[in-house]
């Protein structure tokens, strides 16, 4: 897993730095005792520290995803929009991603990510930003997505619709929103799979928005003309999922999560693991008082 501490990812040591951490486990499955499901971390704390020096107003390498992609062990920072390539203990910037349409000067707020047709897809919270009347819709720079192949070539496609149909499946219609910090696509199933950080019939508000969490895993075909909803256990309003994959060896029908608590200055992490049709496996269990964003099998 990788974190995202926010503002407080900048290092209390060293001027003009700033932190990430990087904590590693191994999770025990047996597909004839499914429910046996066992995590074990490394070790007590959390994990190694990554550090850099590129940051923007101040803020930086708040990471918010990890995928494996050509080779290599991928992350993303939500506040520059740098990619980073992980090299033993060291990160390497890779490529740039902007936001919205590509012709923007601020660096999008990469959120999740996954590998679909030998690329990478880049995603944000997929949600319109509103004017000050809670109306009018003064951005839509979150619904894009990127893809970026082996090269570092970088497309920008507008999934403002798919991001619409995908809400509009648990009936939330604009001025209710609905975010995503976990997506991925299953090429055992050929469906992109959704579990919400976020929904709300409501209009965004912020002091509100910490105890909008979902139960909910939606799966869509490639191109969105089919959206089914599945219920995952009890809600818990104030835990958020933040990333999630499919445990290797299941044929993409068990799925390991992390969500991640944000309340005032209270944040903690949490793992579960359920079936694709909603069978908890591993209950939901505390990791850290830190805030993980990012998770993957290595």
């Amino acid at each position: 897993m990788i974190s995202d501490l926010d503002a407080n990812s900048v290092s209390q040591n060293k001027a003009f730095t700033w932190v990430s951490y990087f904590k590693k486990g191994y999770l025990t499955y047996n597909s004839l005792a499914p429910k046996n499901i066992s995590i074990e971390w490394d070790a007590t704390n959390n994990g190694e520290e990554f550090k850099s020096n590129l940051a923007t107003s101040g803020r930086g390498l708040e990471l918010s995803e990890l995928v494996t992609y050509n080779g290599n062990l991928i992350t993303l920072d939500d506040k520059t929009g740098l990619v980073y390539i992980i090299d033993g203990n060291t990160l390497i910037p890779w490529v740039l991603v902007v936001d919205g349409n590509g012709r923007k000067t601020k660096g999008m707020k990469n959120e999740w990510a996954t590998v679909k047709d030998s690329k990478i897809y880049v995603g944000s919270h997929g949600r319109e930003l509103v004017a000050k009347d809670g109306q009018t819709v003064s951005d839509r720079g979150l619904m894009w997505v990127k893809t970026i192949d082996k090269s570092g070539s970088i497309r920008h496609l507008n999934w403002t619709e798919n991001f619409i149909k995908v809400r509009a499946a648990i009936d939330i219609h604009f001025p209710g929103y609905m975010t995503h910090e976990a997506v991925e696509w299953s090429d055992v199933h050929h469906r992109w799979f959704f579990l919400p950080r976020k929904a709300s019939v409501d209009l965004y508000e912020p002091s509100t928005d910490e105890r909008k969490a979902t139960n909910v895993l939606l799966s869509a075909t490639a191109n969105f003309d089919d959206i089914k909803v599945v219920r995952i256990g009890q809600l818990v309003p104030n835990h958020g999922y933040a990333s999630f994959k499919f445990i290797p060896g299941t044929n993409h029908s068990v799925i390991t999560a992390i969500s991640t608590q944000e309340e005032g200055d209270t944040t903690a992490t949490f793992i579960t693991a359920f079936t694709v049709d909603g069978e908890i496996l591993f209950p939901e269990t505390k990791v850290s008082d830190l805030k993980f964003e990012g998770f993957e099998f290595i």
